[in-house]
């Protein structure tokens, strides 16, 4: 079972509130263990998993992109205060806030249809994680935990110049505030996706 942690009491008790007004059958979903609220649905789904031997953009300003190859993966290993194993920021730096970055397919789907772009593919931003079902920037400043690992999030993954070549015209100013979460792993594991990758 997939589960979120929130550490913030507050932030799920305003959650609360709001599937009581709005879906009020959830809130027996909510688990309260050891000081730490569980989202015990299975509500977060991760379609995607990438990684890359190395960097294309980072490091590239003024300069062209370069040609690592984005490797879409059934299963990484997420190795605590590393990040994830084979990808290019594994070992990067002590305390590093990108160990792993994940983006909102919600928010990929909605771009393509404001910037009319339907042949953007969700690799193009060099994300390793895309999910389903959660609001990633509701994760900025809290640990949370998916497939039984424990991350912190740390702040948004800032969108960059460079989505507008790899995406589309306007994707870097449409994606400010919306560029998906830099976080911290704090645990160990094999962080699997949810639906098999294509053949």
């Amino acid at each position: 079972m997939n589960r979120a942690m929130l550490s913030s009491e507050h932030g799920c008790m305003v959650v609360l509130r709001m599937l009581r007004q709005t879906a009020p059958e959830l809130t027996n979903e909510f688990e309260h263990r050891r000081g730490v609220w569980y989202l015990a649905r299975d509500m977060i789904l991760i379609e995607h998993l990438f990684i890359s031997p190395g960097h294309n953009y980072f490091g590239h300003h003024g300069q062209s992109a370069g040609e690592h190859p984005l490797l879409e993966v059934d299963q990484v290993e997420c190795v605590a205060g590393q990040g994830l194993r084979g990808d290019r920021f594994f070992g990067f730096k002590e305390n590093y806030q990108g160990q792993i970055t994940l983006f909102s397919l919600e928010v990929f789907d909605a771009l393509r249809a404001a910037l009319q772009l339907p042949q953007a593919q969700p690799g193009a931003t060099r994300r390793n994680v895309f999910t389903r079902g959660v609001d990633l920037n509701s994760l900025i400043g809290r640990e949370f935990e998916i497939q039984g690992i424990r991350f912190a999030g740390a702040c948004e993954c800032s969108p960059c110049s460079w989505m507008n070549s790899a995406l589309g015209p306007g994707a870097e100013a449409w994606l400010h505030g919306r560029g998906g979460l830099r976080a911290r792993i704090l645990s160990d594991g094999l962080l699997r996706r949810d639906r098999p990758a294509a053949s």
